[in-house]
């Protein structure tokens, strides 16, 4: 078991190697592997990682980091959905990414329990009046599995 000072095996690769294996992760893994130390911490500070992830919210808010602008977007798509779903607003208090997660299995439990219709609407409605969140409804319902 290493130390608490050790570097992992992952930190011991080379850095291309990191950087290489970093840009396949999504947003939000990108983002804790950030909290886990200092190392990547510093890694992770390049925006060359999040603008390629995050290309609407860069856009929309260009006086954000492309990080700052993705934790935007996360809180705006979980009080959006908390406006929906009264069940979001209670329980207890989560940081921005156990929200998200609890937004997203609200939202599949949603898509199970409705028409088409109901779906269909929902999507335009998203698409319409909060534009910026429709990426993260479509990330939901594209690993939704009716069964």
């Amino acid at each position: 078991m290493n130390s608490i000072h050790e570097a992992s095996p992952l930190q011991s690769l080379p850095l291309e190697l990191q950087v290489a294996i970093c840009s396949y992760l999504k947003d939000i893994d990108l983002a804790i592997m950030e909290l886990t130390c200092k190392h990547f911490k510093e890694l992770l500070k390049d925006d060359l990682f999040w603008k390629e992830n995050t290309p609407l919210s860069a856009q929309l808010y260009p006086t954000l980091s492309a990080k700052d602008s993705l934790l935007k977007n996360y809180r705006d798509y979980c009080n959006y959905f908390s406006e929906i779903f009264p069940e979001l607003k209670e329980g207890p208090s989560l940081n921005a990414f156990q929200k998200k997660k609890q937004t997203d299995e609200v939202l599949k439990k949603s898509f199970k329990d409705r028409s088409h219709t109901e779906t269909a609407t929902l999507f335009l409605n998203i698409f319409y009046h909060k534009k910026e969140l429709i990426n993260f409804v479509v990330d939901v319902f594209s690993d939704f599995n009716p069964h």
